[in-house]
């Protein structure tokens, strides 16, 4: 039961979001050591449905794996939330809460940018996920909900006060930050980076049926900055077919 989790017990906490997967929880630092003085708690739910020992190997298996992925961005000099501690017998991953950030999707959603921001946006999230399959790691669930968003105010130092996209500049205005990495893996395969766009485009245009420019735009910022762009391009073409073809056959 979620409710006999001692992280909860012992902490004032709300529940932020509840999934098929996971809750997440927002707990209030008893120690008041954090700037914000809050964590956020991902607990993976019990399956009923599955064979105790099966559930158990998957949800340490995704737990494992989700903390890796995201150390292993910390050390490529991605930003994401800070692990502060796995438990896997607590089935939970403390880690920073980042509450001045939202969802891409709200972003979208709420038209919370100008029109002209809509193509720096989409470079921003093109070098991200650039950077992220070019060192071999593969987000598994790459939608608009699982890429958080923060403007940057234009008055404060940034680390690179600009970038380039198409021969122009242009000023770092967002802050993007992937987040769930429970279905991650590490993989240098074209397929795997391709399967990750077509989940993107597909939650984008299924989601966002207005913002088919921003793919379009994300991935030919996308094929420029990745050493691999060509080939995952040429890759996700055969997906995308493949994903017809389905569509079709039902």
């Amino acid at each position: 039961m979620v409710d006999d989790c001692p992280f909860l017990k012992n902490c004032e906490h709300s529940l932020l979001f509840q999934g098929a997967e996971a809750c997440l929880y927002i707990l209030k630092d008893p120690n008041n050591i954090l700037p914000n003085g809050q964590f956020l708690l991902k607990k993976r739910l019990l399956k009923q449905y599955r064979h105790a020992e099966l559930d158990k190997k998957l949800t340490t298996k995704r737990i494992t794996q989700e903390g890796r992925t995201l150390l292993k961005c910390q050390r490529l000099g991605i930003k994401v939330p800070i692990v502060y501690l796995t438990d896997l017998h607590e089935r939970v991953i403390l880690m920073e809460y980042l509450n001045d950030y939202q969802s891409l999707r709200c972003f979208l959603e709420l038209q919370a940018y100008q029109d002209s921001d809509l193509k720096v946006l989409s470079l921003h999230v093109a070098r991200l996920i650039a950077k992220m399959h070019d060192a071999g790691v593969i987000h598994g669930d790459l939608t608009t909900s699982n890429l958080l968003v923060k403007q940057i105010a234009e008055n404060l130092p940034l680390p690179e006060a600009e970038v380039v996209m198409n021969g122009e500049n242009h000023s770092e205005k967002f802050s993007i930050v992937p987040i769930d990495f429970g279905l991650s893996s590490g993989s240098d395969s074209s397929e795997d980076k391709a399967v990750d766009l077509y989940v993107l485009e597909r939650a984008i245009l299924t989601t966002h049926a207005n913002m088919t420019s921003f793919f379009q735009s994300f991935l030919e910022s996308y094929v420029a900055v990745s050493k691999f762009g060509g080939s995952t391009k040429t890759k996700l073409d055969e997906v995308r077919a493949r994903g017809r073809k389905r569509d079709m056959l039902g």
